[in-house]
């Protein structure tokens, strides 16, 4: 556990060096208390993450994200190959799609995007399997959400996966 919890924290350094550079509003959506000092000046905004699941978690963090703001773009923590070309081509794609998809090498995603949402969406899903995307795809269809995805990219689910993110990554200087 200790060494999930410090992967983990590795994994949001890579992140916000992986964002630095994309314009936007940051939100950090969180479970439990979060230092914010350690996201030093890329965000001013944060919430507590609502609903007992991960398809309601997301559902509102989205929908709370829209009242404000006319897209919105969620990702994890967990995909070190994200880059802001990818969170551009994003951005782009949901001026022509209600919805837009970061696909997981592993059957799931790793990034959502909306202009419009439904809690639909993110119902009755078999999170943590390989047809998360599939089902939600699916989803999209039978609820009119026309939607688009962006580049595949490998995410951190496990500590094989982490193994190969370094031997992808040599340059990148882990504390573990």
């Amino acid at each position: 556990m200790e060494k999930a919890a410090d992967i983990y924290r590795e994994l949001l350094e890579i992140l916000k060096q992986n964002i630095r550079g994309f314009e936007a509003d940051i939100i950090v959506f969180h479970e439990n208390e979060i230092d914010l000092e350690t996201w030093g000046k890329t965000t001013n905004f944060h919430e507590r993450q609502k609903g007992n699941d991960i398809g309601k978690k997301m559902y509102h963090a989205l929908f709370s994200t829209l009242k404000k703001y006319k897209k919105a773009i969620l990702i994890g923590c967990d995909c070190p190959y994200l880059s802001t070309t990818v969170l551009s081509n994003a951005k782009e794609a949901l001026n022509k799609n209600s919805v837009v998809f970061g696909p997981a090498n592993d059957g799931g995603y790793y990034l959502i995007g909306a202009t419009d949402i439904s809690l639909t969406i993110f119902e009755n899903i078999a999170w943590s399997t390989s047809v998360v995307l599939e089902q939600s795809l699916e989803k999209c269809k039978s609820n009119n959400f026309n939607y688009a995805l962006v580049d595949r990219l490998n995410d951190i689910d496990e500590e094989k996966d982490w193994l190969e993110w370094l031997n992808f990554n040599t340059g990148h200087k882990t504390k573990l």
